[in-house]
C-alpha cells in the first residue's frame, strides 16, 4: 500500500458500529488488540483492525462510575489515556479517567491501583517505558509531566506549555507532544541525575498538535489536532531535520473521506498508535478510528532518482537492424508474447537468447520455470513500457528474483526500493534473508538497520533467534554507527 493512504475502521453508528461519544487515547497491544477510550460514553472499546468490527472491552455504555471488577461490572468516568505496560506477572492495560488509574487484567477484571492526586489533577495522557516507568500529562497541571504513582515528582516544562501524548524513540528517550506551542519536547535527564528537564525542539508550525508516535524507521507522526491533518517529521537529537510533512488530509479542511494523502478528510484527529507489523498508523477523531498507511524511510532509496532509459533504447533500436516478430514466454499453461525488437533493444539478456541460434531463438519461444505468471507479466511490461506499478497486490518477490536473473538491473532497484519502504516487522527477516540469498547488500543493511534501531522490540519476535551469524554481524555494524 502507498504511503499516506487513510481507512476508516469504525465510524459511530455506521456500518454497524455503536454511537461514540468522544473517542480519545488509542493503544495497540503486543497480542494485537487495538483499544480505545470513549471519554463521552464512560467506557472502553475494543476494534478488530481487519475488518473493522468494534466491540466493548470494558465499562458500562452511557454509564459513569468508580466500580471495580469484571468487564460487565466495572464502571468508569470519562476515561480518557490507556496504555499497555507490565506488573510482576504478566502485560496489563492501564487507563486513567478523571479520578482514578485502574488496572485491566487479561480476563478484563478492572482493578483501582490509585486514586488521582488533587495536585496533578486527572491523567489526560499515559505511556509506560520498558523499565517500568509510568509517566502522564495533566490538562488540569498542562505544564508538567508526573510519574504515575508517585505523584509527587514530576517533570517541569515551561509555565506556557500544554503537553500532551508522549512516545519513546529507539534509544528509550521519552517524547511528548507540547501542543501549545507546537514542539516536540526531550525529555531528558541532567548528569547527576538529579533533575530533569525537557528541552524543547524548535516550532513545527503546526496547529494544537495532540498525539504523537515514533515510526520504525525513526520518523515522529503529528495528530495536527487544529488543522485536521498527520504530519510527519525527521527529528534528530532533538531538533527537526526540516520542515513537517503533510502525511494526510489537508490543513484547515475538516471532513470524513478515506484517500490518499491530500485527497483524505480527517476530523480532529487525536491519539495515534503504531503497528509495527503492518506499518500503519491508527487514530482516533471525537466520533472513528483511523488508520493512515506509512512506508519505511531510508535516505538511500528513492525511485525518483531511477532513470527511465527507454527513449534512449527505442531511439537505438531505429538505428539498428532490430529482429521482427515476437517471443512467446511459457510459464505453466499460460503464454505471454512480446516484440523481438523490443526486447533485444532493452535487454541484453533476451538480445543474446534471440541472437544465439539455438532451439528458443528458432522456435521464437521459450518455457520459463522457478517463476510465477504474475512476476513474468511484471518483467515483460517493464521491459516494453519501463513501468512497474509497484502498488500491486501481488508479491514482489518473484518479481525481484525473475528480474535479477534477466538481468534487468533497474527493475531489480525498483523492487528493491519497493521492498525497502515496506518493511515492518512482519517481513523484515524474511526479507533480509531474501537480500542475503541474492548477495543484496543494500537490502541487507536495510533490514539490519531496522533490527538495530528497534532492538529491544524485535528481541521478542518468533524469527530473530534463527537469523545466521552473518546476519548479526551486520547488525551488530550498523549499531556501530547509528
Amino acid at each position: 500500500m502507498a504511503e499516506g493512504c487513510v481507512r476508516t475502521l469504525a465510524r459511530s453508528e455506521t456500518n454497524g458500529a455503536p454511537e461514540f461519544g468522544d473517542l480519545k487515547s488509542v493503544v495497540l497491544t503486543k497480542d494485537r488488540r487495538l483499544i480505545a477510550t470513549d471519554c463521552g460514553k464512560h467506557c472502553l472499546w475494543q476494534i478488530d483492525v481487519k475488518t473493522g468490527k468494534c466491540s466493548l472491552h470494558a465499562g458500562r455504555v452511557g454509564i459513569p462510575g468508580y466500580e471495580d471488577g469484571l468487564p460487565d461490572e466495572a464502571t468508569f468516568t470519562k476515561p480518557s489515556g490507556i496504555c499497555e505496560g507490565r506488573n510482576d506477572y504478566s502485560s496489563l492495560l492501564f487507563v486513567t479517567d478523571e479520578k482514578r488509574f485502574v488496572q485491566i487484567t487479561r480476563d478484563g477484571r478492572a482493578e483501582t491501583i490509585e486514586i488521582s492526586d488533587e495536585s496533578s489533577g486527572s491523567a489526560e495522557f499515559i505511556h509506560s517505558t520498558d523499565d517500568g516507568q509510568f509517566f502522564f500529562t495533566s490538562a488540569a497541571k498542562p505544564d508538567k509531566i508526573f510519574t504515575a504513582f508517585d505523584q509527587s515528582c514530576f517533570i517541569r516544562s515551561s509555565p506556557c506549555a500544554q503537553l500532551r501524548q508522549m512516545a519513546c524513540d529507539w534509544r528509550g528517550t521519552l517524547h511528548v507532544i507540547d501542543s501549545a506551542n507546537q514542539r516536540v519536547g526531550l525529555v531528558t535527564t541532567e548528569d547527576d541525575g538529579a533533575v530533569t528537564t525537557i528541552w524543547a525542539a524548535e516550532t513545527l508550525g503546526l496547529c494544537r498538535p495532540t498525539g504523537l508516535a515514533i515510526g520504525i524507521d525513526g520518523y515522529f507522526y503529528i495528530a495536527d489536532t487544529g488543522n485536521h491533518c498527520i504530519s510527519m517529521v525527521e527529528i534528530k537529537m532533538g531538533r527537526p531535520t526540516g520542515r513537517p510533512m503533510t502525511l494526510c488530509g489537508l490543513p484547515k479542511a475538516k471532513g470524513c473521506v478515506d484517500a490518499k494523502g491530500s485527497a483524505a478528510r480527517l476530523d480532529h484527529p487525536y491519539s495515534l498508535a503504531l503497528d509495527p507489523f503492518r506499518n500503519v498508523l491508527y487514530f482516533t477523531e471525537p466520533k472513528a478510528i483511523r488508520e493512515v498507511s506509512l512506508i519505511y524511510h531510508h535516505p538511500s532509496f528513492d525511485t525518483c532518482m531511477i532513470e527511465s532509459s527507454l527513449r534512449t533504447d527505442l531511439q537505438a533500436l531505429l538505428e539498428s537492424s532490430a529482429p521482427l516478430g515476437t517471443f512467446k514466454f511459457i510459464v505453466g499453461d499460460q503464454a505471454f508474447s512480446a516484440p523481438k525488437c523490443i526486447l533485444a533493444a532493452r535487454c541484453n539478456y533476451f538480445k543474446s537468447m534471440i541472437e544465439s541460434g539455438l532451439k528458443e531463438a528458432i522456435e521464437n519461444e521459450v518455457v520459463v520455470k522457478d517463476t510465477t505468471c504474475d512476476a513474468l507479466k511484471a518483467v515483460l511490461a517493464y521491459v516494453v513500457t519501463d513501468r512497474y506499478d509497484i502498488d500491486s497486490p501481488e508479491p514482489i518477490e518473484p518479481v525481484y528474483a525473475l528480474a535479477h536473473r534477466y538481468g534487468v538491473e533497474k527493475l531489480v532497484s525498483l523492487c528493491r526500493a519497493h521492498m525497502v519502504q515496506s518493511l515492518s516487522f512482519a517481513n523484515v527477516f524474511e526479507r533480509v534473508e531474501f537480500g542475503q540469498a541474492y548477495n543484496d547488500d543494500q537490502l541487507v543493511r536495510s533490514c539490519a538497520e531496522l533490527i538495530a534501531r528497534n532492538l529491544k522490540a524485535v528481541l521478542e519476535l518468533e524469527g530473530f533467534s534463527e537469523l545466521n551469524k552473518d546476519i548479526y554481524l551486520q547488525i551488530l555494524k550498523v549499531s556501530s554507527y547509528m
